[in-house]
């Protein structure tokens, strides 16, 4: 929540304060629930810290530098963190489909995603190799990208849209 804590829980338990971040966004839980990745965010800056699900210790961090991070999802395997990057300082950059590694590393850009600026979270197929991504433009209206994950090949398939993506 917005006092920065993480907090975990069994059914039946009572949750447990696993990690303090700065504020706390939207998290996703890594498809072997080893890990957590946490948008954190402020006035200026976001965040994508990566925590041991256990220990509440740090794995990684993303950093944004003078960007934003949002759309955090872990691949079907685990084996890699997508999210959206967004230039802070600049509306004429497009936003990047960036890849990370599960264990930390340096991220690598995967598609260019036009004027989008503010990201759900990554969708992906179950295959593994395309995502589907929404977000709001620069223009206003909203949009949704599909995106081949092993070739960086994206496409905006519709646009006025916006919201929670899955796949069928």
């Amino acid at each position: 929540g917005l006092d920065g804590r993480v907090y975990v829980a069994s059914p039946g338990d009572l949750p447990t304060v696993i990690a303090r971040l700065p504020a706390v966004g939207p998290l996703a839980w890594s498809p072997d629930g080893s890990m957590i990745a946490v948008e954190g965010f402020d006035a200026f800056a976001s965040t994508i810290t990566v925590v041991d699900a256990t220990s509440g210790s740090e794995v990684f961090a993303v950093d944004a530098g003078s960007s934003y991070v949002t759309g955090a999802a872990w691949s079907p395997t685990g084996d890699r963190l997508l999210y959206v990057r967004t230039d802070a300082t600049s509306f004429e950059q497009p936003a990047q489909l960036m890849s990370v590694p599960a264990g930390g590393g340096e991220p690598e850009e995967v598609a260019d995603l036009g004027d989008v600026s503010t990201s759900s979270p990554v969708a992906w197929s179950s295959s593994g190799d395309l995502v589907a991504v929404a977000g709001m433009s620069m223009s206003g209206g909203g949009s949704v990208w599909i995106v081949n994950v092993d070739t960086g090949e994206a496409a905006r398939v519709m646009t006025g849209a916006d919201g929670l993506l899955g796949w069928r």
